[in-house]
């Protein structure tokens, strides 16, 4: 399920909005000074602070910077989830289903055998002891 916005934001979730802007880029556009540029990072928390002090002092006004960035949070987060499980997916469970095809491996039992009786039901030992059904709550 994806994660629901909030796209009728009251003040106080625009301050916060706010607050979480400067933070943020303010550590975002340190670490871009100390590895880059010193003139980007001004860029960063120049752009940055204004919007974010926009959004303490006057929240009103932030409601059109806190809905695109919610929809491009949005955008990025749906796209990254989908890529992260094909990765997953075929990077790490399609090799091990296919090692345990060449192996013979049946964890599931799939494959179709020679029955006798006509029934796949297997017989599970029995097990009177009360240890064993204490470990099944």
């Amino acid at each position: 399920m994806l994660a629901k916005i909030n796209w009728q934001p009251n003040k106080t979730d625009l301050k916060k909005f706010g607050l979480t802007l400067i933070i943020g880029f303010a550590l975002i556009g340190a670490l871009v000074g100390w590895k880059k540029s010193w003139e980007a990072a001004y860029w960063i928390w120049a752009v940055s602070g204004s919007i974010g002090l926009l959004a303490l002092f006057l929240p009103p006004f932030s409601r059109p910077f806190y809905l695109l960035w919610m929809g491009l949070a949005f955008v990025m987060g749906s796209v990254v989830s989908f890529l992260i499980l094909v990765l997953i997916f075929y990077f790490l469970l399609t090799p091990v289903g296919i090692f345990m095809r060449i192996w013979g491996r049946d964890p599931l039992r799939l494959k179709k055998t020679s029955f006798s009786g006509g029934t796949y039901w297997q017989k599970h030992p029995e097990n009177f002891e009360k240890e064993y059904y204490k470990r099944l709550f």
